[in-house]
């Protein structure tokens, strides 16, 4: 799966929350969270943690797949 991180930024904002406070609260490593801000593959589980902390459906973060 691939954040997509435009959508990802909104998400934060509503939340109110940095990047920081976001990998912080869903419990996510440093290294893991720089390859989802650069937009590369991630494991289901983690997009699954980022959405659930944000309090949105994993397809409101993912890139669409065409």
């Amino acid at each position: 799966m691939i954040l997509d991180k435009e959508k990802l930024l909104i998400a934060c904002g509503n939340k109110g929350f940095s990047f920081k406070e976001l990998r912080e609260k869903a419990g996510i490593s440093i290294g893991i969270f720089k390859t989802l801000k650069q937009e590369k593959n991630i494991q289901p589980k983690t997009v699954g943690k980022l959405a659930k902390t944000l309090g949105v459906s994993v397809e409101e973060i993912v890139k669409e797949s065409r």
